[in-house]
């Protein structure tokens, strides 16, 4: 009985997290955004992607992408450079994310199954700016 448990409890933790392996497209993409009221044009465009030569515990490649993030209204401007990872450390293991990437100091980018930019989270001052396309 202690056996079957034992196998049972090493068979659940060796369960690998898969991932379709969906890259994030290269482009630009622009549109706006509602900042206190006022519209403010969003932009964001993808630079680089490139293999970050790290894995997660499950094997699975991280991806860095490196992105140029404007914002142009008349309460809020902004034209910085961010580097963003789809590897997170969720607990005790570090797991790559299929439709999530996210920069050290908080824009968080959100893909579509084909690579396509569904939306970004843009920290600025003590808010954040969500743009969707």
């Amino acid at each position: 009985m202690k056996t079957i448990i034992l196998a049972a409890l090493l068979a659940s933790s060796a369960v690998a997290h898969t991932i379709e392996g969906t890259l994030v497209l290269r482009g630009e993409l622009k549109g706006e955004t509602l900042v206190s009221g006022t519209k403010t044009k969003c932009g964001v465009k993808v630079n680089k992607v490139k293999n970050d030569l790290q894995e997660d515990d499950y094997g699975n490649p991280a991806y860095q992408v490196q992105v140029k993030v404007s914002l142009d209204g008349k309460k809020i401007e902004l034209d910085k450079d961010f580097v963003l990872s789809n590897l997170f450390v969720r607990g005790t293991r570090k797991v790559v994310e299929d439709l999530v990437y996210e920069s050290k100091d908080g824009l968080v980018m959100n893909i579509d199954a084909d690579g396509r930019i569904k939306s970004v989270v843009v920290p600025y001052k003590a808010t954040k700016v969500t743009c969707a396309f």
